[in-house]
């Protein structure tokens, strides 16, 4: 008579065996039939055995059956630490200038361009106080292009720097941003600050809320501007400070003011570090600029959440008023703004107007948005934009200017941009 000790051993034997050596399942069979033989199992634990091993093979080869001995590797710190970014333009660009002289790329008075424009950066965190970041981008040494022309026979372009700089953290309100990198200045448009320019030197932003309502800013920076640009030129610089606040009127209705000084060192009596294709500040008769161009600024924007078909109203503008010249010391910019607030997803628009001004003296003139007639001062004109969001991160933008030159000169540009923008 076989002991039921004796069976249950059996059954775990063949049970031990079949997982152990899964590849001979014929070899366990073998095994049952010689328990049934000698009568240790009988027909039917025989059968209920085979069943049992079979679901239990089959569990333990299941792909989806997890490995006892499986370990899943470790993320590498250092990608929660490594953000990448970046954007892909293409843009056809139409332009007719009226009555231009014969300056430069001014001679042309018709061009038709394709143009290119990529920027690709990386910003890591050291540790939990700084931050490093750079980027690469395309275009020449104009400090107000990152455009490349297609043109030249397939010629390859160049990718340069973009940015590159280090933040400190000192609190949860102060930070120390140190080498070259984005505008830190905040203004509603580009009336003084060209969207390409990368400032150069160390600025020390400061965020701090007043009240429930009021979330307050200020940076102050010192900004490079030359260094020994030529034989009898002094150094120049920028000391800018910027003080703002953003007030919350309603739930629906917002006021962004920023006031800001600007102190330049180094112009005055130098022929300017970088200069625009018409030369517009006043100069004497070697070529140096006459005035230095101290100033005080003022940047505004009050915006108005919708509904429905249009989700935003804004208001936005610009002043400046230089302290040096007796006359032409004076710019402005008025616009308004529709749709949503960013371009970011299908369906998504904006539409924007704007009209400036810019006296000749009132700002230097290698500093405002290229686009407008060469970035020159002595400037007045239109700009009409518009965007709409094809899918997440994509959107096709239409821009128009209409500018001319209005002191004493009848030089007058049409310029239209078709561009397709993708960021990620």
């Amino acid at each position: 008579m076989v002991s039921t000790r004796s069976i249950v051993h059996s059954h775990l034997l063949v049970l031990a065996l079949a997982f152990a050596f899964p590849a001979h399942a014929g070899d366990v069979d073998i095994l049952i039939e010689k328990l049934v033989s000698k009568g240790i199992l009988t027909r039917a634990d025989a059968q209920e055995l085979t069943a049992e091993i079979a679901r239990e093979s089959h569990a333990a080869l299941s792909p989806a059956a997890p490995l006892a001995n499986t370990v899943t590797p470790a993320k590498p710190s250092w990608r929660d630490r490594i953000s990448l970014q970046g954007d892909l333009r293409l843009r056809h660009q139409s332009q007719e200038l009226n009555n231009a002289p014969s300056l430069g790329n001014l001679e042309i008075d018709d061009q038709d361009r394709w143009r290119i424009r990529w920027r690709a950066g990386m910003v890591a965190e050291v540790n939990a106080q700084w931050e490093v970041g750079f980027g690469l981008a395309s275009g020449g040494s104009d400090a107000r292009s990152t455009n490349q022309t297609l043109h030249r026979g397939f010629s390859t372009g160049d990718a340069r720097l973009d940015y590159a700089y280090a933040r400190y953290a000192a609190s949860e309100h102060v930070s120390v941003l140190a080498g070259k990198f984005k505008n830190p200045l905040w203004t509603p448009k580009d009336l003084l600050w060209d969207s390409d320019l990368r400032p150069e030197g160390v600025a020390l932003p400061i965020e701090f809320t007043l009240a429930d309502s009021i979330e307050a800013f200020m940076t102050a920076a010192y900004l490079v501007l030359s260094e020994d640009v030529a034989a009898g030129q002094k150094d120049a610089s920028m000391l800018v400070l910027q003080a703002g606040a953003t007030f919350a009127i309603t739930d629906t209705v917002t006021l962004k003011l920023a006031p800001s000084y600007y102190n330049f060192a180094g112009l005055q009596g130098g022929s300017g570090p970088l200069v625009s294709a018409l030369r517009s500040n006043t100069r004497d008769a070697d070529g140096n600029l006459v005035n230095g161009y101290d100033a005080i600024t003022l940047g505004a924007q009050l915006s108005i959440a919708g509904t429905g078909l249009v989700p935003m109203v804004s208001l936005f503008g610009e002043w400046v008023n230089a302290f040096d010249p007796d006359d032409d010391d004076t710019g402005w910019l008025l616009g308004f703004a529709l749709g949503n607030a960013q371009v970011s997803e299908r369906g998504d628009w904006q539409f924007k107007y704007n009209y400036r001004r810019l006296e000749a003296d009132a700002w230097p003139e290698f500093l405002p948005d290229s686009d407008h007639l060469f970035g020159a001062t002595n400037t007045k004109g239109s700009e009409f934009e518009f965007a709409w969001g094809l899918g997440s991160g994509v959107d096709v933008a239409l821009d128009y200017y209409s500018n001319a030159e209005f002191m004493g000169t009848d030089i007058e540009q049409d310029l239209l941009q078709i561009n397709l923008n993708l960021k990620w």
